[in-house]
C-alpha cells in the first residue's frame, strides 16, 4: 500500500524518463497526478470497523470520478518476476441488493457449519448458543473486512494506474521525451538511434515469472555490444546470460534508474566522441575479458583466490553474474588446486561461447581475429589437462564407492547386533515391571559393549555419509568436466 506520506514510488508517485537537450541526454523524474487524497480516504475507511464496503463504494465515486472505466496494463503493485498478473480495472462496484444478499448467503452458510460443529461436539444448549454467537459474529466481521481489503486493493491500484497513464499520454506527445519508465505486463521494445552507426535500446518482459527479463543493450553498426569483461570479472558468469545484452538487469522497479543512467552515459559518450565510445564498449571490454584469460591461464589459483579475498563486486543488479558463494570458498580452503583447475576449465572453455560474437566485428574493420585465435589455442592446450584430470577423478570416485559398499556392510553387521539387543531389551520389557524392569534395563544398556555398540554405529553413519557427500561433490566436479570438454568439442574441429 502507497500513500502520500510514503517515499515517492517510481511509476506510481513519478515516471524515469530520458530527455533530449539539444545534442545530449538527460535523466529526469516527471511527477504524477496520482489522488492521494482519495486513496488515504478509502484506506481510514477500510480501518473502521464502524464503516462498510458501501461507504468505501460512495467514497470512491466521489474522491475519484472516472466514467471511462478502462482496464489499464499496469504491473504495481506486484513485483516484475511474479505472473498471472490480471490488468488493472475499475473495481466492482455492489449494488444496496447484492451487498446484503452476500452477507445473507455468508451467514447462512457460516451458521450451517457452526451447527453442525455444535452437533459434533455435544454441547449444551446454553454453551451452544454462546458458541454460535461468538464464532457468528467473529467469521462475519472477518468476511466484511475480506470484502472491503478486495475493493480497497483494487481501487488503490486502479487510481494509480490511471493517474500513470494519463502522465504516458502526454509524455508521448512530448517530442523532447525519448523513453519512460514502463510498467506494462509483458513485452517491451524501446530502441533510441544515436546515429547511424550506434543506437541503444531496452528489452524488457515483466509478470513473467522465471521468464521475465529487463535487458539493456547497444548495437554498433548493427552488432549487438556485450559485456565481455563480466566473464573474467565475476566467479560465475552465465554467458547465454551476457550475450542477451549489455546489461541484464534484475527484473526490479528500481532498475529503471541504473538502466536510464547507463543508456544517457552510453549515448552521450557515442554523441561527444564515436572513437572513445567503440573504444569503451568493444575494444577494452574484450581486451580486459583477454587479459583476464591470460593470467587464469598461468596462475588459476592465485587469481581465485584474490576473487575470494577482494571486496564483492556489486552483482545484484544483474541476472548474468553471481559473486562466490560461501560454499565455494570452503570447497577452496579443502582443495584449492582442484578448484582452481576447474574454475580455470570453465572460464576457458566458456570464453569460445563469444568466438561468434567477436568475429561480426572482422567485417566492421574491428580485428579480433588475435584475440579469436587465443581463445582457441587456449581451449586446445588445456583440453588433455581436463581429460585427464576427469579420469583421475573418476578412479577417486570408484575407489570411493568401494569404499562406501564396505562400510555399508560393516553397517549392516552393526544393525543386526543392535537388533539383538533390542530383541532382549523387549524380551525384559514383557517379563518385568517397576523398579525389577528399571533396574533390569540399566543392566543391559549399561553395558560396555552396548555402550561401543551405539557409539560405533553413530560414527560409522557419520563416516557414511561423510564419504557419500564426497561421492556426489566428485560427482558434480566430473559433471562440470565433462561440459568443459563438450564446449571445446562443439566450438573447435581440429
Amino acid at each position: 500500500m502507497q500513500s502520500k506520506t510514503s517515499n515517492p514510488m517510481l511509476n506510481v508517485d513519478y515516471i524515469d524518463v530520458i530527455k533530449k537537450t539539444e545534442s545530449f541526454l538527460t535523466c529526469d523524474k516527471i511527477k504524477t497526478d496520482v489522488n492521494h487524497l482519495a486513496v488515504d480516504k478509502l484506506h481510514n475507511l477500510l480501518e473502521d470497523e464502524a464503516k462498510s464496503l458501501l461507504d468505501m463504494q460512495e467514497c470512491f465515486k466521489l474522491e475519484f470520478y472516472d466514467n471511462s472505466h478502462c482496464e489499464y496494463n499496469y504491473c504495481y503493485p506486484h513485483n516484475y518476476r511474479d505472473i498471472y498478473i490480471a490488468n488493472a480495472s475499475y473495481p466492482n462496484m455492489l449494488s444496496d441488493a447484492d451487498y446484503d444478499k452476500q452477507l445473507l448467503e455468508k451467514k447462512e452458510n457460516v451458521l450451517a457449519e457452526l451447527q453442525k460443529d455444535v452437533l459434533d461436539k455435544r454441547m449444551d444448549e446454553k454453551t451452544a448458543t454462546l458458541f454460535i454467537e461468538k464464532e457468528l459474529d467473529k467469521e462475519m466481521c472477518a468476511f466484511l473486512h475480506r470484502l472491503k481489503y478486495v475493493f480497497y486493493s483494487e481501487a488503490e491500484r486502479y487510481i494509480y494506474a490511471s493517474s500513470y497513464w494519463n502522465l504516458v499520454d502526454e509524455i508521448t506527445k512530448q517530442n523532447d521525451i525519448i523513453m519512460y519508465s514502463t510498467e506494462s505486463i509483458g513485452w517491451t521494445n524501446y530502441k533510441y538511434i544515436i546515429n547511424d552507426d550506434i543506437m541503444v535500446f531496452i528489452n524488457s518482459n515483466f509478470a513473467y515469472g522465471k521468464s521475465s527479463y529487463f535487458i539493456v543493450g547497444l548495437r554498433y553498426k548493427g552488432i549487438d555490444l556485450i559485456p565481455y569483461s563480466f566473464h573474467i570479472r565475476y566467479f560465475f558468469a552465465s554467458e547465454m546470460d551476457i550475450l542477451r545484452g549489455m546489461k541484464s538487469f534484475e527484473p526490479k522497479r528500481e532498475r529503471w534508474e541504473d538502466a536510464f543512467l547507463f543508456i544517457v552515459e552510453a549515448a552521450n559518450l557515442a554523441i561527444k566522441d564515436q572513437n572513445s565510445f567503440v573504444n569503451k564498449y568493444i575494444v577494452d571490454e574484450v581486451n580486459n575479458m583477454i587479459t583476464g584469460l591470460e593470467e587464469i591461464m598461468s596462475r588459476p589459483q592465485i587469481v581465485l583466490k584474490r576473487m575470494i579475498n577482494a571486496p564483492i563486486y556489486n552483482a545484484n543488479h544483474y541476472i548474468s553474474v553471481k559473486n562466490i558463494t560461501w560454499g565455494d570458498k570452503q570447497r577452496f580452503g579443502v582443495c584449492p588446486k582442484e578448484m582452481a583447475f576447474v574454475f580455470k576449465a570453465e572460464k576457458i572453455t566458456g570464453a569460445l561461447t563469444y568466438i561468434e560474437s567477436l568475429q561480426h566485428f572482422l567485417d566492421i574493420d574491428l580485428d579480433f581475429e588475435t584475440s579469436i585465435n587465443k581463445i582457441k589455442d587456449w581451449n586446445k592446450t588445456i583440453l588433455p589437462d581436463i581429460k585427464e584430470t576427469k579420469l583421475n577423478v573418476s578412479k577417486e570416485i570408484d575407489s570411493l564407492i568401494n569404499k562406501s559398499k564396505i562400510m555399508e556392510d560393516e553397517l549392516a553387521t552393526l544393525e543386526k547386533e543392535y537388533e539383538r539387543y533390542q530383541g532382549i531389551i523387549k524380551d525384559i520389557e514383557n517379563k518385568y515391571e517397576g523398579s525389577v524392569l528399571e533396574n533390569e534395563l540399566k543392566r543391559i544398556t549399561g553395558k560396555s559393549s552396548y555402550i561401543s555398540l551405539l557409539q560405533s554405529l553413530e560414527i560409522k553413519k557419520k563416516n557414511i555419509s561423510d564419504i557419500n557427500h564426497i561421492i556426489k561433490e566428485r560427482k558434480n566436479f566430473i559433471h562440470r568436466l565433462d561440459s568443459c570438454i563438450e564446449r571445446i568439442g562443439y566450438v573447435i574441429i581440429d
